[in-house]
């Protein structure tokens, strides 16, 4: 059944990959591919990258994950400078080719106008006089055959984040104790305890499926635990970046404006347009509706409401989805100047080698504090959850080793091993299709509670509440079907 459910009904990973298989199916001799690894979990990215690796074909793509075009790309197409350049490599190559072919062409031009600059003292010095004339009218000629190349100003443009904090926090900013959950029998979190002090980066990290998330819904008071406490510390005023913001955006008649404005009703409109034009908006840009922002847009404009809130406590959920190259570079610089404390979950490696000072590894067992940068955290024997080529190595040697460990078992592990093949691809299927629902449910109910003038106090209230409900099932869900998949893959 789930095969035959409406496209609109799926999930955007979902979704990518029906889309990925239309495409690939035909065996198509030139593929061209937008941000195909948006909504990717983490093994999908690695299987795209085999394949493309492999395919006889020519590829386009394009792509803000740095690790991705490393992986895949042989030639680089830059659009800037008001043209199309063409570079040898994959993204890190073109990088530093792109940065010495401008210095060169700097240079070049220093040299000329210094020569120009020379020449024209000459004549200036020396035109007047007779004896001189003539080498002076010689300059002038030699000048005028000299063409100095006008290079074109970047067209790259990057958001000029600003987050302040309307006041400091205490030095202790929040405190876990025993945090655990469960969505039925999937147990995500269990009894986690740390605490996170003042100015400090914390990147949560963890296999898929572990609950990361939940953890982040968890301490903004999205989910309640099954059971520990959390609490914030003395003046603490979070601010909160959803892996789903695009659901806070769902009514059509909202705009940027709007939105930003909402959280600043003190502030005059010019205030509330300055920020948003330091996060690209720009003229009629600020009226339209939500409803049709790209998802780099839509972060953005959450990305502006954050900067008026002006937390002292930033809680940022993948943050960098959606974001291209240039934006996630200055993110990333302003998170490292933010005076205020960090809590985030990327899958981006760069991003979380570049930012965090702390390493919180979720695991099956409890968790795993360490105080560090994501290098120095990997330097200790930590699990690489962020390389997509370590996690499928990783599964595959636990399988191994569990098979290698029990010789005596070795007919009964293999007859198990078929067996789980086999029950696998149904409870997938069971998990796609009951995943399809929910969010069928979800998009109606939101629908729904976009015109809140057309119900009555008590039915909006149940759909709110039904709402949180299928947020939360669809959660664990998900979590659930990224481990069937895993497991899956673990047994190839």
């Amino acid at each position: 059944r789930s095969l035959e459910a409406p496209l609109a009904t799926l999930s955007g990973g979902f979704k990518l990959r029906v889309l990925l298989a239309q495409v690939l199916i035909g065996r198509p001799d030139v593929l061209l591919l937008d941000e195909p690894t948006n909504h990717l979990d983490i093994l999908s990215i690695r299987w795209l990258e085999l394949f493309l690796q492999n395919y006889q074909g020519a590829a386009v793509v394009i792509s803000h994950d740095r690790r991705f075009l490393d992986a895949v790309v042989t030639r680089t197409l830059d659009v800037d400078y008001e043209t199309v350049t063409e570079y040898a490599g994959n993204y890190s190559e073109f990088v530093v080719l792109k940065q010495q072919t401008r210095e060169r062409k700097e240079a070049e031009i220093q040299r000329a106008e210094k020569i120009v600059a020379e020449k024209r003292a000459f004549v200036e010095r020396f035109g007047a006089k007779a004896t001189k004339a003539k080498q002076a009218q010689s300059r002038l000629k030699q000048i005028d055959k000299i063409e100095i190349e006008e290079l074109a100003r970047s067209s790259r443009m990057a958001p000029r984040f600003d987050f302040q904090q309307r006041r400091p926090s205490g030095r202790d900013v929040l405190t876990l104790e025993n945090i655990s959950k469960a969505y039925g029998a999937r147990q995500v979190l269990k009894d986690v305890s740390f605490q996170v002090r003042r100015k400090e980066r914390v990147a949560v990290i963890g296999a898929n499926g572990i609950g990361k998330s939940t953890l982040l819904k968890i301490l903004v008071s999205q989910l309640k635990p099954d059971s520990g406490t959390f609490v914030w510390g003395h003046e603490v005023q979070p601010g909160y970046f959803a892996q789903d913001h695009r659901d806070l955006l769902v009514d059509p008649e909202l705009t940027p404006l709007r939105f930003v404005w909402d959280a600043c009703p003190a502030e005059p409109t010019t205030y509330v347009r300055g920020q948003l034009g330091r996060m690209l908006f720009s003229g009629k840009d600020v009226e339209k509706s939500v409803a049709v922002l790209s998802g780099g847009e839509a972060a953005r404009v959450i990305f502006a409401r954050l900067a008026v809130e002006k937390p002292n406590v930033l809680i940022l959920d993948e943050p960098t989805n959606h974001l291209d190259l240039e934006t996630i570079d200055a993110l990333a610089e302003v998170l490292i100047g933010y005076e205020g404390t960090l809590i985030f979950v990327s899958h981006d490696r760069w991003f979380v080698s570049r930012i965090a000072t702390r390493i919180v590894e979720l695991r099956e067992d409890g968790y795993l504090d360490f105080a560090g940068s994501y290098d120095e955290y990997l330097a200790r024997d930590g699990a690489d959850h962020l390389d997509v080529q370590a996690v499928v190595l990783k599964a595959k040697a636990e399988q191994r080793a569990s098979t290698a460990s029990s010789p005596d078992l070795s007919r009964e592990e293999r007859k198990r091993r078929e067996n789980k093949k086999r029950a696998l691809p149904k409870r997938r299927d069971e998990l796609l299709l009951a995943i399809e629902a929910l969010e069928t449910e979800k998009g109606e109910i939101a629908q729904q509670l976009s015109a809140p003038a057309a119900l009555s106090a008590a039915d909006f209230e149940r759909l709110a509440r039904r709402h949180v409900e299928c947020e939360e099932r669809l959660s664990a869900l998900i979590s659930e079907w990224e481990s069937v998949e895993t497991e899956l893959s673990a047994l190839g």
